[in-house]
């Protein structure tokens, strides 16, 4: 990007910030993000405001707003939540590497790229905003019309551990009294923001080469994977392809047992990025793991399916 245009865009973005920097955000744009984008009140109203503050980021324009607001307002938009909105770009095309995406869309800095498995087998993947978006398919209707890119919504696993019960925990219902906590003051672990965080997988995140490329490492990467089993659960089939797991019927007294991995997440950053891989049809909830053969047992999460039974087999 051009640096004079660079800071015109940055001046530009600083004079339309109506609300104050000091403003906290309001309960209803709380509950919006926290909807929407099924982040918990804490981090909707952190992230609320560091938008606000960022002179850097790309915003939509007022005319591309009123251009699109009618349906994205029936969703539950408005314009900074719109603004937030992100999706998952395959590369491909003349969109093959980050500096082409970067000129393409105006960009100040490359986009972070990630591996994952497409349609057609390996691929590689970004994450992008609504505006970038905009920019990209305006910049392809111009030098590349022939071309469609494929934008998939950006939809990660849900994550909202209470403070105050152990909801959501595999296989328990928190309302019922013998799972309620005796000490209000006592938090129930793991805790939201906690990190390490031990992480129970079942499914294709158990081959050290896939947890590898969502992680953005090195395919030869020691990553600590150990053998776990979780109790509680049950594994189905989802769209009969995808491993899911789901809460043991009622009745079995705790009987479920399933085997898999555990690794041992490091940050937030990592723990995105498997929530992304996993898609909003899983929820993050509260898990005991077993560690060594049922020797060792640690508080974790794992990721459970949250559609309808139905859609299992």
């Amino acid at each position: 990007m051009d640096c004079v245009e660079e800071l015109e865009r940055l001046a530009l973005n600083a004079a339309e910030e109506t609300p104050s920097l000091d403003q906290a955000p309001s309960a209803d744009e709380i509950a919006r993000w926290t909807h929407l984008f099924h982040y918990s009140p804490s981090t909707a109203t952190a992230l609320i405001q560091q938008q606000r503050n960022d002179p850097t980021r790309k915003k939509v324009s007022k005319a591309h707003w009123a251009a699109v607001h009618a349906r994205w307002e029936c969703a539950g938009y408005d314009h900074l939540a719109y603004e937030h909105e992100l999706f998952i770009l395959r590369l491909s095309g003349p969109l093959s590497t980050p500096s082409q995406l970067q000129s393409a869309a105006g960009l100040s800095a490359p986009p972070t790229i990630f591996a994952g498995e497409g349609s057609h087998g390996p691929a590689h993947f970004c994450i992008v905003d609504a505006p970038t978006r905009h920019s990209l398919s305006r910049w392809l209707a111009h030098s590349h019309p022939a071309f469609r890119p494929t934008f998939i919504h950006y939809f990660p696993a849900a994550k909202n551990l209470s403070r105050t019960s152990v909801h959501p925990t595999l296989g328990i219902d928190a309302t019922l009294p013998q799972h309620r906590l005796d000490d209000c003051a006592q938090e129930p672990l793991p805790r939201q923001d906690q990190y390490p965080v031990w992480y129970f997988f079942y499914g294709t995140l158990c081959d050290p080469a896939v947890l590898a490329a969502q992680l953005g490492v090195a395919r030869d990467t020691p990553l600590g994977l150990q053998d776990a089993r979780v109790r509680g659960g049950v594994l189905k089939t989802w769209a009969r392809r995808y491993k899911a797991l789901v809460d043991e019927p009622p009745g079995r007294g705790g009987g479920g047992v399933v085997d898999g991995k555990a690794y041992a997440v490091r940050s937030a950053e990592e723990e995105e990025a498997l929530r992304g891989y996993e898609t909003g049809a899983y929820e993050v909830v509260r898990c005991e793991i077993e560690l060594r053969g049922g020797k060792e047992a640690v508080k974790g999460c794992t990721f459970r399916f949250q559609g309808l039974g139905r859609e299992l087999s």
